[in-house]
């Protein structure tokens, strides 16, 4: 992330508002900071492992590749937009920040907003979740199973943190229930 960047720090601080589980706001600062121990951030210390991601075998994994720029992150993205109708485009980390804090509604309540922006949030997740399944377990990633699993913690976190009764996404349209 930029130094120079003022909203940098704003978002950082704001970071902790987030209605999720502590290690998910733990796990979206390092995000945001671009220190998770991605491969090319580890290989640091291990230079003899490989530096491959772990869900396109193809490029180098760095933060901007694995929640940006991989291949199967881009065809679940795709597949977040065609289930909530909304734009998941992003190249940086900044740009995840920014598309997360333009997840709201002006005719939306306050836990619907709290909703949508855990979309992105949950989404970074699971991705992160299936990465280290894939390294760890050599467990094959799906791009169906990173969907399930983002609306699964959706509904999750909107039941017991946000407050809402309920949350189900159908045809394009987020159903949320308070």
């Amino acid at each position: 992330m930029p130094e120079g960047n003022a909203r940098s720090g704003e978002r950082l601080t704001g970071m902790w508002k987030i209605k999720s589980p502590l290690k998910i706001k733990v796990f979206w600062w390092l995000l945001a900071k671009e220190r998770l121990l991605t491969k090319v951030y580890r290989a640091k210390w291990c230079p003899a492992e490989s530096v491959t991601c772990a869900l396109c075998g193809a490029d180098p994994e760095t933060v901007v590749h694995l929640f940006c720029a991989c291949r199967v992150v881009k065809d679940f993205w795709q597949i977040v937009e065609q289930e909530t109708s909304l734009c998941m485009h992003a190249s940086s980390v900044d740009e995840l920040w920014v598309a997360r804090d333009s997840l709201t509604s002006a005719t939306a309540s306050k836990a619907a907003n709290n909703v949508l922006r855990l979309i992105i949030v949950a989404g970074a997740w699971s991705i992160w979740r299936a990465r280290n399944e894939a390294i760890f377990k050599g467990s094959r990633v799906y791009v169906e199973n990173l969907w399930e699993s983002t609306a699964s913690l959706i509904s999750q976190w909107g039941r017991g943190i946000v407050g809402v009764q309920g949350v189900t996404f159908t045809g394009g349209r987020i159903i949320i229930t308070e």
